[in-house]
C-alpha cells in the first residue's frame, strides 16, 4: 500500500513537473518579434564588438538558436530570411557543415524569392567541397547554381571550384604551373 501511495505521488510530481515545463515553453514562445529582434541586435552587437579575433561558441550557438526561432515564431516577417542567413554565415563559419546545409535548404525551400537564395546554392557547393570534402555533391551544387544562374555573381568560382574539385596541393601546384607556362 505504501509503495502504491509512493508510486502515486511521484506521478503527481511529474504530470506538475511536465505541466510547468508546457506552460514555460509557451510562456516563451509568446515574445513579440520587436523583442526577439532586440535581444538578436543585443546578441550580435555582442558577438561582432568582440575584438578578440576568435569566436565565442556559446553566443555563436545563442544567435544561430534566436535567429531560427525568429524565423520558426514569425516565418512570414521580412526578415525571417535574412536572420536564416545571418545563421548559416555563423554556422559556416563555426564548423557546423550540417546546420549550414540545412539552413540553406530551408531558405532555398521556404524563401525562393529571397535576395540571396542564389548563394545558398553556391555556398551549398562550397561547404560540401571546402568541409565536408563530398565532392560528388560539390559538383551538384555548383553545376545547379551555374544553371540557375549563370550570370550569377558567383558564376566564375563556381566554375572554377569545379574546375580544381577534389585536386590535392600537388596536383594544384601542377596545373597552376602548367597554367602559367601556357600565358
Amino acid at each position: 500500500m505504501k509503495k502504491l501511495a509512493m508510486f502515486m505521488v511521484l506521478t503527481a510530481f511529474v504530470f506538475a513537473g511536465c505541466r510547468n515545463a508546457n506552460e514555460q515553453k509557451k510562456k516563451s514562445e509568446t515574445v513579440s518579434a520587436e523583442e526577439l529582434k532586440k535581444e538578436i541586435a543585443e546578441l550580435e552587437k555582442q558577438l561582432f564588438d568582440d575584438k578578440s579575433n576568435t569566436i565565442d561558441l556559446v553566443k555563436s550557438n545563442l544567435l544561430i538558436e534566436k535567429y531560427t526561432r525568429f524565423a520558426d515564431l514569425f516565418p512570414n516577417d521580412s526578415m525571417a530570411p535574412e536572420f536564416l542567413f545571418k545563421a548559416s554565415d555563423i554556422a559556416m563559419n563555426s564548423n557546423k557543415p550540417g546546420k549550414t546545409i540545412s539552413l540553406y535548404n530551408r531558405i532555398i525551400k521556404n524563401y525562393p524569392g529571397y535576395k540571396n537564395v542564389s548563394a545558398c546554392y553556391f555556398l551549398k557547393g562550397f561547404v560540401y567541397d571546402d568541409q565536408l570534402k563530398e565532392y560528388g555533391k560539390a559538383e551538384k551544387y555548383y553545376r545547379l547554381y551555374l544553371e540557375k544562374y549563370p550570370d550569377g555573381e558567383f558564376a566564375d568560382d563556381a566554375e572554377a571550384a569545379l574546375k580544381y574539385l577534389g585536386k590535392s596541393p600537388e596536383e594544384l601546384i601542377k596545373l597552376f604551373e602548367a597554367e602559367q607556362k601556357n600565358k
